[in-house]
């Protein structure tokens, strides 16, 4: 499983140096043969992030949650906008 996990970070990279499909690709590769080492099939990961996305949204429109304060505080999510 490390092994895979330091794939994936190096391909994370190569996206980051690159920025095209086949390293998007690449990624997932790595993230289904993680799911698998975890009992997921490719189809129940998709379904997984396609019902996440659902209940709390995507990340289609470049935001994303940074943190949420404390219950004890005004529970207020603060948000930034992706690049």
């Amino acid at each position: 499983m490390q092994l895979l996990e330091d794939k994936l970070f190096e391909e994370i990279k190569e996206f980051q140096a690159a920025q095209n499909g086949e390293e998007l690709a690449d990624i997932l590769e790595v993230v289904f043969a993680l799911g698998e080492k975890l009992g997921h099939t490719n189809e129940n990961l998709l379904e997984l992030r396609r019902k996440k996305a659902e209940k709390r949204g995507g990340f289609s429109l470049g935001l994303f949650l940074e943190s949420v304060d404390d219950a004890s505080t005004n529970n207020t999510p603060r948000g930034n906008k992706a690049s």
